[in-house]
């Protein structure tokens, strides 16, 4: 049996137990619609169970999970540590979320493709760094467009904004490096994996209101430093956005670094049923598609028009 796989503190069983995790981890709302990370996982957890672990290679997965030839040079081709470092972050975003009570961990360790299993001490408090101490070495965070968990899953456009006005926030703070990171941007700088505090989040609608969750996330450990809940209205999403980016900003800037006094102002227009609509309009542009771009120009028209 692979000497990684810790049996003797998971207990007897140990391995049902991590196919229950795995099973539980791939259910979740973090692991939809992402087909290569599921496939990751599934494959390293489930060779690791057998104890292959040792033969984790990234060869290996190139060519085992993401089909590569066996004339696959891992050198030349970085696909799998890109994966990797996705992977990782998706694990962080799901244990910070969906899997903030669940026993078993699964992690991924930087420099290796072999996954870790513990168990989580049931009935106390696990030992935690704290904000200062994760990025006392470097200050650098990234912020993650946040889930839109939304009854009708129509709010990506608010989440887009929302992450706007809080690297906006963000970059007020001195000294600190502030980089925003999509699924598109999985191998450019200040990618999740390299940040020492990762904010994510989510957003839900019930009728006219609006619930933000917020997280500060140790980039190294996967493990929650600080969490918020901001209630809003629909009708004034600025304000929701604002308070949001407001009090993570507020909470960094306290134990990290000095905020300095950089004046900072609304956007031009002081409608808010307007900016709504610009906010809509942003979104659909960034989709880069002929449909995308007709609704962006349909909605900064009834923007104008609204404004005027």
């Amino acid at each position: 049996m692979s000497k990684k796989v810790p049996d003797a503190a998971l207990g007897p069983g140990w391995e049902q137990q991590v196919r229950r995790q795995l099973e539980r981890i791939l259910g979740s709302v973090s692991f939809q619609q992402v087909d290569r990370l599921r496939r990751f996982l599934s494959f390293v957890v489930l060779e690791a169970i057998a104890g292959r672990d040792d033969e984790l290679k990234e060869y290996v997965v190139g060519v085992q999970v993401f089909g590569k030839e066996t004339s696959f040079d891992p050198r030349a081709d970085p696909v799998v540590r890109v994966q990797a470092r996705r992977l990782r972050a998706r694990l962080v975003r799901y244990y910070a979320e969906e899997g903030q009570a669940d026993e078993i961990l699964v992690e991924l360790p930087k420099g290796g493709y072999s996954p870790v299993f513990s168990r989580r001490e049931v009935g106390q408090p696990a030992r935690r760094p704290s904000l200062s101490a994760s990025i006392v070495n470097r200050n650098t965070v990234c912020v993650l467009t946040f889930s839109d968990h939304s009854a009708a899953g129509d709010h990506a456009y608010f989440c887009k904004g929302l992450r706007e006005e809080m690297v906006h926030r963000l970059s007020s703070l001195a000294d600190l490096q502030v980089f925003a990171w999509d699924e598109a941007q999985a191998g450019g700088p200040g990618r999740q994996g390299d940040a020492a505090v990762i904010i994510s989040g989510s957003v839900r609608t019930a009728g006219d209101r609006l619930r933000v969750t917020a997280q500060l996330v140790d980039g190294a450990t996967g493990c929650c430093l600080w969490s918020t809940l901001v209630d809003g209205e629909t009708s004034d999403v600025f304000d929701t956005q604002e308070r949001v980016a407001a009090a993570v900003a507020e909470k960094i800037g306290s134990q990290l670094v000095e905020l300095t006094n950089r004046g900072r102002s609304r956007p031009g227009t002081v409608n808010l049923a307007a900016y709504n609509l610009y906010l809509q309009g942003r979104y659909h542009l960034s989709q880069r598609t002929e449909e995308g771009l007709r609704k962006a120009v349909e909605l900064f028209e009834k923007s104008l028009a609204e404004d005027a």
